[in-house]
């Protein structure tokens, strides 16, 4: 096989997978911004005729959006810093320190990652419900302050950090926090940036838990729960589900972009593929 050869047919998967993902988005965009009638018309259009506004303006009248944007807003970031606070704390601790059960303690940490979300819903659902935090932020946050994948990200780039830097800074009278946070953190850049995207995705897109815990408190509404809203037992709003989820979208998306740099970073810097 010749090397143009080669190349045309790499180029030729990378481009449909590229077409793969962007054309859903597309249409799921372009579907927000058209009527009733046209969402259905066959053929069916990956533009639409003209600008109808209809279906955001139904998503307005229905539900307090800056409310529930706020309130995703505030939890994603809230969880976000407490994820990486918690998990900077325990890379550095499995990375740097030796202490008694600590191999068995970071295999229990990474095995959150491999157990599906819904083993945990009831412990933790009661374990909120006993600490009075149904309907609230903390009850939002809480079950999520720390996670395994963040504790593994930070382990692993402490790891590649060399152990004279420690030990001169505690030789200089620094204590094991003030290296954490004058030394390690300033050069842990790329895994804070790409830890925290995870984190923030993965709480952006929390509907389950969302559901249960601000069930009756329309005020603590999250926006997948707030788009699951327009998809009801017998009827589903198309038009304003595609606009919604449009919006619902672009923060991540914004995201992504404006720290693509650094995620691609850190894929050589731990070895993290995806």
């Amino acid at each position: 096989m010749s090397r143009k050869l080669s190349k045309l047919l790499v180029y030729g998967a990378l481009t449909s997978g590229v077409l793969a993902v962007a054309i859903p988005y597309l249409w799921m965009a372009s579907c927000s911004f058209k009527g009733p009638v046209e969402i259905f018309e066959f053929p069916p259009s990956l533009f639409p005729k003209g600008m109808y506004w209809g279906n955001f303006e139904q998503i307005f009248n229905s539900l307090p959006i800056p409310r529930i944007f706020f309130n995703s807003f505030f939890v994603s970031i809230s969880t976000t810093l407490s994820a990486l606070f918690f998990g900077s704390l325990s890379g550095y601790a499995f990375a740097k320190l030796k202490f008694f059960g600590q191999k068995f303690l970071f295999a229990l940490a990474l095995s959150t990652m491999l157990l599906p979300f819904v083993l945990f819903i009831i412990p933790r659902f009661i374990i909120i419900n006993n600490l009075k935090l149904v309907g609230t932020y903390g009850g939002l946050i809480l079950p999520f302050a720390m996670n395994g994948l963040t504790i593994f990200l930070f382990k692993q780039f402490f790891d590649t950090i060399p152990n004279d830097m420690r030990d001169a800074a505690i030789v200089d009278g620094c204590t094991e926090l003030g290296v954490l946070f004058r030394i390690m953190l300033p050069l842990s850049k790329p895994i804070l940036i790409v830890a925290g995207i995870f984190t923030f995705m993965d709480s952006w897109n929390n509907f389950l838990w969302a559901l249960i815990i601000t069930m009756g408190k329309p005020n603590m509404m999250t926006i997948p729960v707030g788009l699951a809203f327009f998809s009801q037992s017998y009827v589903t709003y198309w038009g304003a589900s595609m606009a919604m989820a449009t919006l619902f979208t672009l923060p991540i998306i914004g995201v992504y972009f404006i720290f693509q740099r650094y995620f691609i970073e850190s894929i050589t810097l731990t070895g993290l593929k995806g």
